[in-house]
């Protein structure tokens, strides 16, 4: 659906915009599209270079906002900020 697709970017882009460090460094966000997901890592078996890219990117000051979602059969949300481990 174009609406929900649309509130769901909106919506990550007022959590990353009311994150008071926004303006000072570069911020990434990240939504698991699972709703028992517990911890972000990236898949290296699956996508190696992915991983390295995001490590080199936190390595230089990028700051990672993780969320999961919460989906039902007309929507996609974002839930709660979740931790990740690099």
């Amino acid at each position: 659906m174009i609406s929900s697709n649309y509130s769901f970017r909106r919506k990550l882009f007022l959590v990353i915009y009311n994150d008071f460090n926004m303006l000072s460094r570069f911020t990434s966000g990240i939504a698991v599209q699972r709703m028992d997901a517990k911890i972000f890592k990236p898949a290296d078996a699956i996508d190696p270079a992915y991983g390295k890219e995001l490590r080199k990117a936190v390595e230089n000051g990028v700051k990672v906002l993780v969320y999961d979602v919460k989906i039902d059969y007309r929507k996609i949300l974002l839930n709660k900020k979740i931790p990740y481990n690099f």
